[in-house]
């Protein structure tokens, strides 16, 4: 029982984390035009040679994308912690 606990503690954890990260994926894809932040990262991409690969990640497609991958994790996230506390009570 004790394993399920700590294992619903760090899913939680990490849920709450890849929530975190989800929001601040779809604000990015929501102000990609406005913000200054990703016109110095793609500054200092093309200072570097790697502005088509920071331009690519910055495309609407790749921001939707990554939106996407970060919801389905954090509802893993979320699905890993349910599952670790019904064990944890069913075991009990």
């Amino acid at each position: 029982m004790k394993a399920h606990i700590v294992l619903a503690v760090i899913g939680f954890a990490t849920f709450v984390w890849m929530a975190l990260l989800a929001l601040a994926a779809e604000a990015t894809k929501r102000t990609r035009d406005a913000s200054t932040l990703l016109d110095w990262r793609r500054e200092i991409a093309s200072k570097h040679g790697l502005g088509a690969i920071e331009r690519l990640g910055q495309h609407p497609a790749s921001l939707a994308a990554q939106v996407w991958v970060l919801r389905v994790l954090t509802l893993a996230a979320l699905c890993f912690t349910c599952w670790h506390i019904v064990s944890a009570l069913i075991y009990e």
